[in-house]
C-alpha cells in the first residue's frame, strides 16, 4: 500500500501546477491534492498547518509586508480567520507527510520532509 502524501497548491499558479505533476509522477507515494483555488481551509485547519510546519503564521502569508499595515494588529485567530475567506493569501506550494509539512521553494523540493524518491525499475 502507498504512504499518502498531500499537495496543498493553487491551480491557477504555474509553479504550483508544475509541483503537482512532479508529486503525482511519484510511484511509492500516493497523493491526496488540495487546490486552494477551489477549496477552503478551516481555520483549525490552517493552524495544524502551521504546528506541522513549525513556523510563524506570518511566515505563511505571500507578500507578507504588502499587507502588515493591515494585518499587523490582527490576533492569531482573526488572522487565521483571514486566511480562511482569503485563501490566495496563503504561500503554496505545501507538502505534508507523517506529521510535517513544508513550502515547496521549487516544484521539486519535497525533500525537506524527508519523501524518499524510489525508482521505478
Amino acid at each position: 500500500m502507498k504512504e499518502e502524501i498531500q499537495l496543498i497548491y493553487n491551480s491557477s499558479h504555474t509553479t504550483d501546477r508544475e509541483a503537482y505533476a512532479n508529486l503525482s509522477a511519484l510511484d511509492n507515494y500516493a497523493l491526496n491534492e488540495f487546490d486552494i483555488d477551489k477549496n477552503t481551509m478551516t481555520p483549525r485547519q490552517l493552524a495544524e498547518l502551521v504546528d506541522e510546519m513549525n513556523c510563524d503564521l506570518h511566515d505563511l502569508i505571500v507578500d507578507y509586508e504588502d499587507y502588515a499595515a493591515t494585518l499587523k494588529g490582527l490576533s492569531d485567530n482573526d488572522l487565521l480567520s483571514t486566511i480562511n475567506k482569503n485563501m490566495d493569501l496563503l504561500k503554496t506550494p505545501i507538502v505534508r507527510y507523517k506529521g510535517k509539512a513544508a513550502l515547496m521553494k521549487t516544484p521539486y523540493d519535497a525533500y525537506p520532509i524527508g519523501l524518499e524518491i524510489k525508482s521505478g525499475h
